[in-house]
């Protein structure tokens, strides 16, 4: 089925008998639309594990006192479901208000899966929760703190929570795209509030493991005419279906700036040397650099490194040496040759007064007085 027309289908466009079959009840479970991809090659899926995608989509929190409703949410669901074609499962859940519950269910599900890639993706309302409530009874916080994504009663749930419940499906890759805001928590006197569950930090190892990428930048609002979901689509068709996962942001910014958008992605990923280098969003493919005959550079490490600047001194020590030892020898080559310049006038002059001294004096005329003239 085209975009335009799952778009006209969700927007109640299309004819009686198109709208019944996407239509939605608003129920605090939600409606979970689950559209398991044709098993492309069960020995691929077996030998590289399972491309697993799971999205929730919050646009009705009529339930909810504080938040309006998010006419974008559903052209985000559309156009998410078609970046992620290449997935073997798509798990999509609309309007639920315990997004914890939905999240659980799904790991419990695929806990034994052997799972490659999994990539979560939600868009609704997003807080970035500076307040904290007490439960003087049970001494325990009952908000969470940082990012949270608002279910559609209002409710919250931690993206710190989010990334350790998914752990637990032990994906090789977990990618997260959170098309939400991210200003602080506006809600007044609401009591509407959520336990956070997890105090321990995700391990070093872990965090390699996970890419986050939000819709937009610290404290900021996220549009729901020009969301990130809607920019991200737009550099996929633009870059053929296949993105450097390092290069999403920039590329998604810069599209943004081009249209005049005033808003900014940013992303989380735990680097670790080239863990993500050549990781291409969303077809989960590792591309080395060698593709279109491009060959990778070779690293030099220090020892190497230090060992090629050593020889290069060595060699220039020598050839400056031979330059020296050169000039020296043509020096003293034309101070010789001025030598024997010199040498050879002197014994010149020498042999040409040794010949007149040999020439008797008898023999040598005297000038005489001209004859014709009288001596006086």
């Amino acid at each position: 089925m085209g975009v335009k027309k799952k778009l006209k289908k969700m927007l109640g466009l299309g004819s009686a008998d198109e709208k019944s079959s996407l239509s939605r009840k608003n129920s605090t479970r939600g409606t979970m639309k689950q559209t398991k991809r044709k098993q492309k090659q069960t020995a691929e899926t077996n030998e590289n594990g399972l491309k697993l995608g799971f999205m929730i989509l919050n646009s009705d929190y009529s339930k909810s006192n504080s938040h309006s409703n998010l006419k974008g949410v559903p052209t985000d669901g559309v156009l998410m479901e078609e970046m992620l074609t290449s997935y073997h499962e798509v798990v999509i859940v609309t309007d639920t208000s315990d997004i914890e519950k939905q999240v659980k269910e799904l790991c419990e599900k695929h806990k034994n899966s052997h799972i490659e890639c999994l990539h979560f993706h939600y868009s609704g309302h997003g807080v970035d929760n500076a307040t904290i409530q007490v439960d003087s009874k049970k001494k325990a916080t009952v908000t969470p703190s940082g990012d949270c994504l608002v279910g559609c009663n209002g409710s919250l749930y931690s993206v710190h929570d989010l990334k350790q419940e998914l752990l637990k499906c032990n994906p090789g890759r977990l990618v997260l795209t959170l098309d939400s805001c991210r200003n602080t928590n506006s809600r007044g006197s609401s009591t509407e509030t959520v336990r956070l569950r997890y105090k321990k930090a995700i391990s070093n190892q872990d965090q390699q493991r996970i890419a986050v990428i939000y819709g937009t930048s610290d404290l900021h609002t996220a549009s729901d005419t020009n969301t990130f979901t809607h920019e991200l689509h737009r550099v996929y068709t633009e870059e053929n279906g296949e993105i450097p996962i390092l290069e999403i942001v920039r590329k998604v910014n810069q599209s943004w700036a081009d249209r005049k958008i005033e808003q900014m992605c940013k992303h989380d990923i735990g680097e670790v040397g080239n863990n993500w280098n050549y990781f291409m969003w969303p077809t989960a493919n590792t591309i080395k650099a060698k593709k279109e005959n491009i060959t990778e550079p070779k690293l030099i490490d220090n020892k190497e490194r230090d060992q090629a600047d050593m020889k290069k001194d060595i060699e220039d020590s020598v050839l400056q040496s031979i330059f020296k030892r050169l000039k020296e020898v043509e020096e003293k080559q034309a101070k010789k040759e001025e030598q024997s310049e010199t040498d050879v006038s002197v014994q010149s002059r020498k042999r040409k007064q040794a010949t007149l001294s040999r020439i008797p004096s008898k023999s040598r005329k005297t000038a005489q007085p001209n004859s014709h003239y009288t001596t006086v």
